[in-house]
């Protein structure tokens, strides 16, 4: 269980922060309406698409029953941090609690397992994630020694380190041609801010390609949120509530970049943005669509503070301190995590992720020419890790914390 120390890092920071804030949508005119209901534009020779709305109406995707259950009593996990289904049925399991990379069939039995918490050539410092490659290797990213390391059926193929350059703390990597795309959480500056307040930074997003010892800059893009405050007399860092984040992903020939940060129009609507970027790291279509959620209502604030003092198990006054000072913002984020299937569908989380727990509920669908599908609900307690064409693959957690890992069958 965490604690409220885990959200609160003491220290002070100083120096200027590049503060990414609420931006109004442009009042450019509206270019022609598709038969869908979204409207296309162009903007110095980027097309912009605005959904108003989803296309779907009855004929939508849902999610079967689960094709494979992976845990107890057979199998128990402590963090479960990444999950992919092969080609083949079988179900790759990296658990960060035992550093352990385990390969299962169908049925749930261990068919390889290799890995475990150390420095050595089979062990890892800090499994942080699996790192989609869209075959039957398995790679796992190491965010502690900086290296993605990659696995064919329990036989190691390869460790490539990839996080030498640049500051801040590194995200899972994703593949992106013959290389790999890494964004950073924070940024330049990150660690000098002036004042109390909510700050994001510009994070570079560097490109590793084969053969080279150094890594390209192809853009900056705003990094997660972080907070500065002061907590029972002294300075604190911590998890902003409403935290706005960044979300990544990439495909073949391209990689898309989530901004949560709201942009209000002129008629008070809260929009959100996603941007389609080149391999050169230019943006080749921008999309936008309406916000989940609108202003944050003092009933959102009793039920953050709520649910930080349930999970964190502070004592009342600790717990006091904190709730008096929080800086919560005045929208919700647009939206939430994104991930990309191998048709080149978007995935975005619908709803606020209260860090640091699991992301749940919701994820909206947006086709490959940017217009937005509908909504795909997720049972009670899943987290999806992996999204392919025909299932995601994910953790499911019981009431009690419980893990286990699930295959879903999409139903198109």
């Amino acid at each position: 269980m965490s604690t409220l120390e885990d959200l609160l890092v003491g220290g002070a920071r100083g120096g200027q922060a590049l503060v990414l804030g609420l931006v109004a949508v442009g009042c450019a005119d509206a270019g022609p309406s598709r038969a869908d209901g979204s409207v296309v534009r162009d903007s110095a020779g980027v097309a912009i698409v605005e959904s108003v709305d989803s296309v779907w109406g009855d004929d939508r995707w849902l999610l079967d029953a689960p094709s494979a259950v992976i845990g107890p009593p057979g199998t128990v996990f402590e963090r479960v941090v990444g999950a992919e289904r092969l080609r083949d049925g079988t179900v790759v399991v990296l658990d960060a609690g035992s550093g352990a990379l385990r390969w299962f069939d169908p049925q749930g039995e261990v068919r390889r397992e290799v890995g475990r918490l150390g420095e050595g050539p089979d062990e890892f410092r800090t499994p942080a994630a699996l790192v989609e490659t869209g075959g039957d290797t398995v790679a796992v990213w190491d965010s502690g020694s900086g290296a993605v390391v990659g696995w064919v059926d329990g036989v190691r193929v390869f460790r490539r380190v990839v996080a030498r350059t640049g500051s801040g703390s590194p995200r899972a990597p994703l593949v992106f041609g013959d290389g790999y795309l890494l964004p950073f959480r924070e940024g330049i500056g990150t660690r000098s801010v002036d004042g109390l307040g909510r700050h994001r930074f510009a994070a570079p997003v560097l490109a590793w390609w084969p053969g080279s010892d150094d890594a390209d800059t192809l853009a900056f893009i705003p990094s997660e949120e972080f907070m500065t405050m002061e907590v029972a007399g002294r300075p604190a860092i911590g998890v902003p509530p409403f935290m706005l984040q960044t979300g990544f992903a990439a495909s073949e020939g391209a990689w898309y970049v989530a901004d949560a940060a709201p942009r209000v129009d002129a008629a008070g609507r809260s929009w959100g943005q996603i941007d389609r970027r080149d391999a050169s790291g230019g943006i080749e279509r921008i999309l936008r669509l309406p916000a989940v959620r609108g202003r944050v209502s003092d009933a959102d604030r009793e039920s953050y503070l709520a649910l930080v003092q349930e999970r964190s198990g502070a004592p009342p006054e600790m717990a006091a301190a904190l709730a008096r000072a929080l800086i919560f913002p005045e929208w919700h984020p647009a939206f939430g995590a994104l991930e990309v299937d191998p048709s080149g569908h978007l995935w975005i989380h619908a709803g606020a992720v209260h860090r640091p727990l699991p992301v749940e509920g919701p994820w909206r669908v947006i086709d490959p020419e940017g217009r937005w599908l509908g909504t795909v609900a997720m049972p009670d307690g899943f987290e999806p890790l992996s999204f392919s064409e025909d299932h995601l693959t994910g953790v499911h957690r019981d009431p009690l914390g419980v893990e286990s890992v699930w295959v879903l069958p999409i139903v198109r």
